[in-house]
């Protein structure tokens, strides 16, 4: 019986990725059968195994404890299984000590308790432990069934319960409980159906959502309907067909190369009635399998770029713990591990006016002999930020008349800064890239992927081109400014009159 798992640790094929070593830690205990010289505790190793083949088995003894052979398995480990099989022998350590002990060691690495025991017999507090498992007794049967219920969930899982005793019988009775939800196996994943799916998925869409991302249908579909670059994938309730998860994917180019696609989940939405029951877990099972089939997909990223529905994952998401124990790094120690990165707006009357200096730098509309130049700098300045499709979104607007919606900073022959505006329902295709401009309000312009090369001029040079973005939008008839994933710029935006409107943790990994 799963008995409890506040940190939805279970099942465990939503964490492990190939490779990823499972330690499973268990005492050595005297076997079941006489004369038998086998670890009673072998058959959960090899149950395991079929689920996950990159199983590590190491005892440990009461007298021996945890040594320092275990602590280099538990540092190597993604996810540790600790066994327990009773309380202690009178003179000997508590188990449940121990697994404390391992579990301060794994610092966040998940960490799973299975005890062959009634949990009332077991001195100390197991309920630290996140993850609880308890069985009856460890002959290979038991041990078998709670391999499956680790890595596939339990059936009669409903809600998930605590270790108060009474809620323990009120689970075991089924006259004092509901008919338990379906078990996260049987949840069957498709691939999205446009014609038929969208209500559903935008009625989803504003269930899930705070009112600050809520869309209108048309601007959903336009960043959904992405023919060959997008697969979106749902769960449906068996009989009702009512669409309890969506995922959206997309894989798109890296930078100018054409050799390098990243993968993205833009976003992974679960009901709230059917959250905690697996769906999330094949969801996000699927979207990473179907980028592992892709050819040329060597990085992947947790929201999108363009199209862009989030450009990562918004700060203090409930759903962050659920995404690190999936191999999402988010302790911003390495480009791609969490770092911030804030969406602005600017109300054009709060925007200051004055003379800034030159530094014998122009600003003009982008012209077709600078076009080339200007994807030069696209590049550059992707390739040394990790910006990941900057180059394709300004390749887009070749030989457009929405060319001229570049703005770009001029120093003799060398172009020095660039950035695209656009209006919605305009020719230019970055307003239908990023939707937040036009929800905003319908007089909000939209600045996006900007590049300033000359460093040592950087927030001069910036505030030269926000300004000429600012009176190009005013040409067309705009009040505000939309300014999307800029990284940095916390004090600076404030002091020209931005606000900050969201805020994202920028979070990718190579593969």
């Amino acid at each position: 019986m799963l008995l409890h798992d506040q940190a939805s640790n279970i099942p465990l094929f939503g964490i492990l990725n190939r490779g990823d070593l499972l330690l499973l830690l268990t005492p050595v205990v005297f076997p079941l059968h006489v004369g038998s010289s086998r670890d009673p505790f072998e058959p959960l190793g090899k149950a395991l195994a079929k689920h996950h083949p990159w199983v590590r088995h190491v005892p440990y003894t009461a007298r021996g404890g945890i040594t320092s052979t275990h602590v280099g398995f538990i540092k190597r480990a993604r996810i540790v299984v600790f066994v327990i099989c009773g309380p202690p022998s009178p003179g000997q350590p508590s188990q449940v000590e121990m697994s404390n002990l391992v579990q301060g060691i794994g610092e966040r690495r998940p960490h799973i308790v299975v005890t062959c025991c009634e949990i009332r017999d077991l001195d100390g507090k197991i309920t630290s432990s996140p993850t609880v498992l308890q069985l009856s007794g460890y002959s290979s049967r038991e041990l078998e069934a709670g391999a499956d219920i680790l890595f596939h969930g339990q059936p009669e899982q409903s809600p998930a319960p605590t270790l108060n005793l009474s809620t323990t019988r009120q689970i075991l009775d089924p006259t004092t409980s509901t008919p338990p939800p379906p078990p996260p196996t049987s949840w069957k994943v498709t691939a999205w159906n446009q014609a038929r799916d969208v209500p559903d998925i935008y009625e989803l869409w504003n269930e899930c959502m705070p009112p600050q991302f809520k869309l209108r249908q048309a601007s959903l579909l336009q960043v959904l309907q992405r023919d060959g670059y997008a697969n979106h994938y749902i769960v449906r309730q068996a009989g009702t067909n009512r669409i309890l998860g969506f995922c959206a994917t997309y894989i798109t180019y890296l930078d100018s190369k054409g050799d390098v696609l990243v993968g993205s989940i833009a976003t992974l939405l679960v009901r709230t009635s059917h959250q905690c029951q697996g769906i999330g877990s094949r969801l996000h099972e699927e979207a990473m399998r179907g980028f592992k089939k892709t050819r040329g997909v060597s990085r992947l990223q947790l929201g999108s770029t363009f199209p862009r529905i989030f450009y990562g994952l918004p700060t203090d998401h409930p759903a962050e713990a659920w995404f690190k124990r999936r191999g999402w790094r988010m302790d911003g120690s390495v480009p791609g591990a969490g770092q911030e990165t804030n969406d602005w707006l600017l109300a054009f009357n709060d925007w200051p006016t004055g003379n800034y200096p030159s530094l014998g730098v122009s600003f003009k509309p982008c012209g077709f002999g600078d076009f080339e130049r200007v994807l030069e700098v696209a590049e550059q300045v992707a390739s040394q930020n990790n910006h990941m499709g900057w180059y394709d979104q300004y390749a887009k607007l070749a030989d457009s008349m929405a060319m001229s919606d570049i703005v770009i900073g001029v120093r003799g022959d060398e172009i020095v800064a660039t950035a695209i505006t656009y209006t919605m329902h305009s020719d230019n295709p970055t307003a239908s890239d990023i939707p937040w401009a036009g929800l905003i309000s319908d007089d909000t312009g939209g600045v996006t992927c900007i590049c300033i090369t000359d460093l040592a001029n950087r927030d001069t040079l910036m505030v030269r081109l926000l300004d000429t973005c600012v009176q190009t939008l005013r040409q067309q008839g705009k009040n505000r400014m939309y300014i999307d994933a800029v990284k940095g710029g916390e004090a600076g935006f404030p002091s020209i009159g931005f606000q900050k409107w969201a805020t994202y943790r920028d979070v990718w990994m190579d593969v």
